[in-house]
């Protein structure tokens, strides 16, 4: 696969997962702070999501480290957009972004 190729299947991953793989309750769960029956569930919801995106880029690549690499990044991303830290726009620009990077190195 061409690099354009590699980016254009990581960015159909990425939208397969943020969009029909998220449902509303994982989009809210995953926000800090989020509590459910009294236990703070955020962080593994979170960490459940970026799994999903992880693994997208592991089939895209065939790279556990560009996968692990998707893991912190989207976990991370996705953090600060629950702190009020990025828009959705710089959300989805810094998913991107880093599907860049991922292409590249791949």
């Amino acid at each position: 696969m061409t690099t354009m190729e590699i980016f254009a299947w990581l960015l159909i991953g990425h939208a397969i997962a943020d969009y029909p793989m998220q449902s509303e309750w994982v989009a809210r769960a995953k926000q800090p702070g989020f509590t459910f029956d009294g236990e703070a569930i955020w962080p593994s919801v979170l960490a459940c999501h970026a799994g999903i995106h992880a693994g997208a880029v592991k089939l895209v690549t065939g790279s556990w480290l560009l996968a692990g690499l998707e893991f912190v990044a989207h976990a991370g991303i996705d953090y600060s957009r629950g702190r009020g830290l990025l828009s959705y726009n710089g959300d989805q620009a810094a998913h991107v972004g880093c599907k860049v990077v991922w292409a590249a190195l791949a």
